[in-house]
Parts: structure tokens; sequence; C-alpha cells
């Protein structure tokens, strides 16, 4: 009995040194897919046929509520405000943004900054996980993704749009022309590599959550499907724009962003309070950026959904701003004393 304990033993520690224990234990033809996926050598991912199960018995009535989509915002509220605070780090690092300062002017055929490279580059990699398969993410670069190395996912049909439209040049647009300038400190700290890393989990978190207006826009479409569709035809933007807002969610959302900027963005050194970032400035983000692109995707979806062109953004774009009163409750004395404590975070920096 030993005598056969030990030959198997030995036959195991042999078959390891081969094959994989695993492999051993478990033949290929008995293998989960999922194992297979482990076990296999780097080049066996490309072309791997499994039966995947479609996750189409999800509830799609639940997805689309306005509760469930709101629950998810909330969430992603706390990524792009840790994101905006750990950009603000560093210095605005203007070379960065600058097609011609760095030597990536022949890449892709096209001048390229350091920021669009490095997206560029990241975006084809994540695209091998399939990750712009999903409803909810938008490439910068779509005409540069990889084809994914994982099987298709079905999700469910949760959007009627015939083709997937996106905001993200003008979400990389109004981030560097307007955040960064004002989120960072002027100058050149040479962390060019670090402030683009920050750059790219920003934008991609920003994408998500911008875009989300399209979950926002069919649970509302489907809420009163022959009032939206009346006023689409009819071309009554500013309309549509009002039935889209939902001013004292807004100033929810504002205010929120406020207090968690004010709570995560405090720097707590020998019991002084100071502040790496201005709690306003993520608000005015939200009132002036997030929430009137948000409602930009909104409008042309909807217009997209019955089959029309949507109208220039430039004939409602205002009319998709925060309300401006959202902050009226903070004190004089309390946005002062932010001011303070920030200018003596960036003193000590």
């Amino acid at each position: 009995m030993v005598v056969k304990f030990l030959r198997y033993i030995i036959v195991c520690l042999i078959s390891y040194r081969l094959n994989g224990f695993h492999q051993y234990l478990y033949p290929r033809s008995k293998q989960s897919e999922s194992t297979r996926l482990l076990t296999s050598s780097s080049n066996d991912f490309t072309g791997i046929s499994y039966t995947n199960k479609s996750i189409n018995q999800l509830s799609t009535q639940g997805i689309l509520s306005l509760k469930s989509i709101r629950s998810s915002l909330i969430r992603q509220e706390e990524t792009i405000i840790f994101a905006l605070i750990e950009r603000a780090q560093y210095s605005s690092n203007d070379i960065i943004y600058d097609c011609k300062a760095m030597s990536f002017n022949s890449v892709y055929g096209a001048p390229l900054s350091f920021l669009e490279w490095m997206l560029m580059e990241t975006e084809k990699l994540h695209a091998k996980v399939r990750r712009y398969k999903s409803p909810e993410e938008h490439a910068f670069f779509p005409d540069y993704l990889s084809e994914p190395i994982l099987p298709a996912i079905v999700f469910p049909k949760l959007l009627e749009e015939r083709h997937k439209s996106s905001v993200n040049a003008e979400i990389l647009r109004w981030y560097i022309g307007s955040m960064i300038p004002r989120l960072c400190v002027a100058g050149d700290d040479e962390q060019h590599g670090s402030s683009v890393l920050c750059d790219i989990t920003v934008l991609q978190a920003l994408s998500k959550r911008i875009h989300y207006g399209k979950f926002v826009a069919e649970s509302k479409f489907l809420s009163d499907p022959d009032a939206y569709t009346e006023l689409l035809i009819a071309g009554d933007v500013s309309s549509i724009v009002e039935r889209l807002t939902n001013t004292e969610v807004e100033r929810g959302v504002i205010r929120r962003a406020y207090v968690k900027a004010s709570t995560y963005g405090q720097d707590i050194t020998g019991g002084t309070h100071m502040f790496k970032v201005d709690p306003k400035l993520i608000a005015d983000i939200y009132r002036d950026t997030i929430i009137p692109l948000t409602k930009d995707v909104e409008v042309r979806y909807l217009f997209q959904r019955v089959g029309l062109k949507p109208p220039s953004p430039e004939t409602y774009f205002e009319k998709c701003r925060g309300p401006i009163d959202s902050l009226d409750s903070v004190a004089g004395s309390d946005a002062e004393n932010i001011t303070e404590k920030l200018g003596k975070y960036r003193k000590n920096c």
C-alpha cells in the first residue's frame, strides 16, 4: 500500500514538471472552460471556443429604473472625485497635451500628444478584454481598438440606438481647456507620466458617467413615449430639455459632490485641516460640465432613437447647465475658509 502511494506521488510530481499538476489531476476533457483558459499558453487565447451563458436573464426593467440608474451614478461620484484629487497633486504640465512638443507626431499618421498616445494605447489594451463591448463604455479612439481575446458577452438590449454615438471629443476638449487650468497649479513639475495616468483615469470615469445619460434618456422616454415622440418630431428642444431636467435632483448631485470633495480632499497634518483641491471647483465641474454634457447625450440619444438628426448642441447647451443656486446654503465664511486652507496646502507642497 505504501509502495503504491509513493509511486502515485512520484507520478504526480513528474506530471507537475511536464504538464502542470492541475492538468494531471483533471484531464483536459473534464476541465471547465475557465480552467482551460487559466492553464492554456498565451498563444491559445485567440479564438477560444466555448459556450458563454447569456446575461439576458438580468431584469431590463430593473436596470432601466431611474432609482437603479441614480444609484449607479452616485457610486461613480467617488471614482471621479478621487481621480480629480489625484490629478491635482501634479502641476498642469501643459507639454503632455501639446501634439508638437513630444515625439509622437508620426504615430498612426497624425500628430498626437503624449496624453492622446497613452490614452489610445490604453484603450487598445482594454479592448482586448472587451471593455468597449459594454454599452456603458465609449472609447475616445474607437477606430483603433484591438479585437477582444475573450469570448463575446451577450448583453441585454437596453438601448435603442442605431450606432454608438459619443461626446468624448467634447469631454477631452473641456477637460484640457477648462478643468486642468483650474484644477492644477500652473507649471511643469516633470511628472509627465504620472500626470497622464491620472488624466486617463479621470477621462474614462467622466466618459462613463456622462454617457450614462443614454440610460437616463431611455428610462424617461419609456415613461411617456408619445409625449417625447411628439416633441422630437416637432424639434422642440427647449421642451425636451425641460422634461429631462429634474432641478432638485441636480441640486442634490452638486451639493453631494461638494460635500464629498470637502471630506475626501482634506489633508490633516498636525491637527490642521488643509484642502488638496477646492470643493467648490468639484461642484462647478459637475454643474458646468458633467451635468450639461450628460443632458447633451440624452438629447442626442432621443433624436437618434426616433430616427432624426440631433440639432446642434449650441442651440440648447446653456439650458443644460445645473442650477447656479445649488451651493447657496454654503456660508461665505466657509468658502473663505476653504480657499485659505487650499492656499496653505499648496504652499506646503
